[in-house]
């Protein structure tokens, strides 16, 4: 499959371009080509090493050997591989971009679920030998603070022109590189953000039945849409289409992680990293198509509400949910604060209701908007400010994946994007019973499906 086509500056949509993007050592060669280009690098870094010209502190006296207790030769291989092949998909999908590096021994030391058994305390000293004079293969800032971090300051590294070249006569294009099998796919998350905006810590877990069965459901899900992918690659079915798609939007990341909260297997579990998922509505409607079939999207309606009726073993009331008296004509905005109040509330909050929320409601004392949603809604009354937000979470989230698996044994190409899925125009009969059955089933309420 060639790069895709990507959208001029004329194109009505587009949307920002990241200026950066964590280090993927996961990635592998997928072409003979690419192959090559990764052990010629490898070659090169050992020459370099073991010359007479190398900097002292990059000097060794010979090259890696394997052993039966350390095989330093081989991870050492596979880690050029990670790096060069994650240097060659963000070139593709955007030349002028960063990736992102930890050079600390905290993150890059040790074993972890997350990263692979290769990546560890030789990647600074590959990384100072790839950016020296001698080799040039990539531009290395050290000590650039990017907000979103684990820790103060990152590295951020890109391809020089020397390696540019290299990928092009290697035909280094988005289809040379693909994701090594075995990454972790179901993550566990921690408490809460930090005061600086730094993301929540992927935790370490044991594994159980619940953990095995998450993963191997999740796997099947991936591989399914992966071995779709790589059809389209051959050239034998058009399965996702990607001319015109924005720029940033990487047309080959099909699979998915799932991500639970809070320390916790009982709360989250949304599933996230599908290409699909990072267009708009109406792009996915004029850009996606699948199987040669144009894409209809179908959503759940008031699923947290519904959920937490069902939580709540209240039979749901009649119509809508978030027309509540005194708020009409604010649906949008009460549908925000009706399910705001179905999290904890945040110890900064000075207000019960969120300031960007309370802007976009009627100009009403705060007590008295949501004391109209307690009327609306008395069955709920033991939940409001509480964690069911984030239980519902997961039981959305089991929804979805049932209704995936179900989509694959009946052979339908479905995408997720939180509680809706995007599917071929004539399985819309087929996928919205399955919706609704596996609803019903799992949150023990009726189900409302909407046509997007």
């Amino acid at each position: 499959m060639k790069s895709p086509t990507r959208a001029g500056p004329s194109v009505h949509f587009q949307i920002q371009r990241d200026s950066y993007a964590w280090l993927n050592a996961h990635r592998c060669a997928a072409t003979a080509d690419m192959k090559r280009l990764c052990a010629d690098t490898a070659t090169l870094i050992e020459n370099y090493e073991t010359s007479p010209v190398a900097e002292p502190k990059l000097r060794r006296k010979r090259r890696r050997r394997n052993s039966s207790s350390k095989p330093d030769a081989t991870k050492f291989r596979l880690l050029v591989e990670g790096l060069v092949c994650d240097l060659a998909h963000r070139n593709a999908l955007e030349p002028d971009g960063w990736l992102v590096v930890s050079r600390r021994n905290d993150d890059i030391a040790g074993r972890s679920r997350y990263k692979p058994e290769y990546l560890g305390k030789p990647l600074p000293h590959l990384l100072d030998t790839l950016a020296t004079p001698e080799i040039g293969f990539i531009e290395q800032r050290l000590g650039k603070h990017v907000r979103g971090t684990t820790f103060g300051n990152s590295t951020m590294i890109r391809p020089t022109k020397r390696l540019r070249d290299r990928f092009e006569q290697h035909d280094a294009g988005l289809d040379s590189v693909k994701l090594r099998h075995g990454e972790e796919v179901v993550v566990l998350r921690g408490n809460r953000d930090d005061d600086f905006g730094n993301p929540r810590e992927w935790l370490e877990y044991p594994d159980d039945a619940q953990t095995e069965k998450l993963r191997a459901d999740l796997r099947r899900i991936n591989n399914y849409l992966e071995a779709e992918f790589e059809t389209n690659a051959d050239g034998t079915v058009d399965t996702f289409a990607s001319d015109g798609l924005p720029i940033g939007v990487d047309p080959t990341a099909v699979r998915m992680r799932r991500f639970f909260t809070h320390g916790s297997f009982t709360t989250g579990g949304r599933l996230y990293h599908g290409f699909w998922q990072r267009l708009t509505r109406d792009q996915r409607a004029s850009l996606l198509t699948i199987q040669n079939e144009s894409t209809v999207t179908l959503d759940y309606s008031q699923a947290a509400l519904r959920i937490a009726y069902g939580v709540a073993g209240a039979p749901l009331p009649d119509g809508d949910g978030y027309a509540i008296t005194r708020l009409e004509g604010y649906r949008t905005a009460t549908k925000r604060l009706v399910n705001s109040m179905l999290f904890p509330r945040q110890p900064h909050w000075k207000l019960l209701i969120p300031k960007t929320i309370k802007k976009k409601l009627p100009d009403l004392p705060e007590i008295d908007i949501v004391e109209a949603v307690k009327a609306h809604h008395p069955a709920l009354a033991d939940y409001w400010w509480t964690d069911i937000g984030h239980r519902i979470q997961r039981i959305e989230s089991d929804i979805i994946v049932e209704c995936l698996l179900q989509c694959i044994d009946r052979d339908i190409v479905a995408l997720q994007v939180h509680d809706a899925l995007i599917i071929p125009r004539s399985a819309e009969a087929t996928v919205r019973k399955i919706m609704v059955e596996t609803f019903e089933r799992i949150a023990g309420v009726p189900a409302g499906v909407t046509t997007e």
